[in-house]
């Protein structure tokens, strides 16, 4: 039977030093990586069915939280690191693993299993607040170089 992995147990992190640190409140994360295809056609061939070659690979990740400005006395990214990075230009280094937790609950380092790893750029931040709901924010993140 395979051993699937539930949705909880995996956190984005960001490289810090040497070491690796969650972005806090995480709710979700998506990483999409996308093929570029170019058409070939010529006027010999016949029918609508074109050939299509490979173009160049990109990726990006988003992720939503809710919006705290402090972390709680953990370790983990809070918006107002990520806005720091993004206002800076920052290349980071992100890894998508398996959370490690310590006593309070907070995914703190990446767990043993393999990670997907990169660089990327914080591109857009967006904060939601709805009335009677929990402020949120949203992180977007394009790829800089490969993605493994």
């Amino acid at each position: 039977m395979a051993n699937y992995i539930n949705g909880t147990d995996l956190c984005l992190y960001i490289k810090s030093g040497s070491t690796f640190k969650c972005i806090a409140q995480a709710t979700d994360c998506e990483i999409d990586v996308k093929m570029e295809t170019t058409k070939v056609k010529t006027k010999d061939e016949v029918g609508y069915f074109p050939t299509l070659i490979r173009g160049d690979y990109s990726w990006s990740v988003s992720t939503n939280h809710l919006f705290t400005q402090d972390v709680l006395g953990t370790s983990g990214y809070s918006y107002d690191d990520l806005m720091d990075l993004e206002l800076n230009a920052t290349v980071c280094t992100i890894s998508l693993g398996k959370v490690s937790t310590n006593g309070m609950g907070w995914p703190q380092s990446i767990g043993t299993n393999k990670n997907l790893t990169g660089n990327v750029l914080i591109t857009d931040i967006k904060i939601s607040s709805k009335a009677g709901e929990p402020a949120t924010y949203s992180v977007s993140m394009d790829g800089t170089g490969p993605i493994t």
